[in-house]
Order: C-alpha cells, then sequence, then structure tokens
C-alpha cells in the first residue's frame, strides 16, 4: 500500500463530505501526506528521481501554494466529484500537489517557479551546541541558505525527543530566532499535534512527555 492509498483509507472513515476534506486539519494532514506520496511518485518515474532528495526543500512553498488556492480547489473538485466522493477528492489533492511541485521546480513558465539550483546541499559545518540557551553557531549565518537552516533545525527536532535539557519552548525559541515557525519546520504547529508537558525525571533534569 503506498502513502496515497494509505491516506485515503484512513481519512475516508473521518469525513463523508468534500466540505469536510477541505476543512483546516483535514487539509493540512493531506498536504502533509503528499510529501511522502511525492517522494513515492518521483521514485518511480526514472526522468524524475532526481526530485525526490528534494522535496523536503520545497515542501512548504507548494503548500502554500496549495492554502492559497484551497477555495478554488473546493469549487473544482466539487463540480467534479459531486459532494460525496471523498476518495476522489483526496486522490485529486494529492496529484495536484505533486503536479505544483513539478511545475514550480521543473517549469520556467510557470508563474512562481522555483529554480533548485539555488538549494545547497546540507553543510556538516552548520551545527547546533548547547549553552544556557540552544544556540545556532556559524563562522557567518549570511553564507548559509534558508533551506540549509530549515534542515538544520529538523535535525535539532529529531535529536531533541530524546534530549533531556531541550524542551518544546527551547525549539520554538530557536526556530523564532531564525525567523521560522515550528509549522515551517515540521509542517504542524506543535500543540495542535501532540501535547507535551515537562517533567523532572530521577536525575532532576527537565525531560519532554508526550501526552497522547
Amino acid at each position: 500500500m503506498n502513502t496515497k492509498q494509505l491516506t485515503i483509507l484512513i481519512l475516508k472513515s473521518k469525513v463523508q463530505y468534500i466540505n469536510e476534506v477541505f476543512e483546516q486539519k483535514i487539509y493540512e494532514v493531506i498536504l502533509e501526506f503528499s510529501h511522502d506520496a511525492a517522494k513515492e511518485f518521483f521514485v518511480s518515474q526514472h526522468g524524475k528521481r532526481f526530485l525526490a532528495s528534494r522535496v523536503d526543500d520545497v515542501a512548504y512553498i507548494v503548500d502554500q501554494n496549495m492554502q492559497k488556492n484551497k477555495v478554488k480547489m473546493h469549487h473544482k473538485v466539487s463540480k467534479k466529484f459531486g459532494k460525496n466522493d471523498v476518495e476522489s477528492t483526496i486522490a485529486w489533492l494529492i496529484d495536484r500537489w505533486i503536479n505544483t511541485f513539478i511545475n514550480l521546480t521543473t517549469n520556467s513558465n510557470y508563474r512562481d517557479y522555483f529554480d533548485l539550483s539555488n538549494i545547497v546541499d546540507y553543510d556538516d559545518n552548520l551545527i547546533f551546541a548547547e549553552s544556557e540557551t540552544i544556540d545556532l553557531y556559524v563562522d557567518d549565518i549570511k553564507k548559509f541558505s534558508r533551506y540549509e537552516i530549515k534542515n538544520a533545525l529538523k535535525v535539532v527536532w529529531q535529536d531533541a525527543l530524546f534530549d533531556c535539557d531541550f524542551d518544546l519552548y527551547d525549539f520554538k525559541e530557536l526556530c523564532e530566532k531564525y525567523n521560522f515557525k515550528t509549522i515551517d519546520i515540521l509542517s504542524y504547529e506543535l500543540e495542535e499535534k501532540i501535547k507535551i508537558k515537562i517533567e523532572k525525571n530521577e536525575n532532576n533534569h527537565k525531560q519532554m512527555m508526550f501526552d497522547f
């Protein structure tokens, strides 16, 4: 089962009408799943495999485009599928996400064209270090692209899940320092996705606890 099929399977039991698909929380879930669906699609296409490694770098731009055109797409699928065909609507939105990504990154005539050559691969010199507050140390922050910083912040969050001295508020502060919101890094607001509480362990250190 691929990601598109899995998304349909999960959501079709939660929504009955197309209108519900376009409710913000459901819509955001579809956009998030579309990232993985796009990677799977590109890997399966000989001429587009190179795009799979760039999905995470450009996904937020595609998400913004999809959000901007949400009302227009809602009207379009309502005419195309009627009000009850939830499965076809979800599949269409994921395909639209992928097509938008392709247009944005390969069609120079596309209005919002994004040149992939502007993306620089992750640099190991971009490191995060701990002090009294978590801070980013680089020789010259201006030499790193927004995409490099964003990727590094993702790594920090992944590592933070196992870090007793780094919590949700530290991560939000770090994101804000470099002009990001947590939704820019993780494709969701942390408070909406999971509930996190800070507790002290037996060594009297703070740690993040996930409250489901």
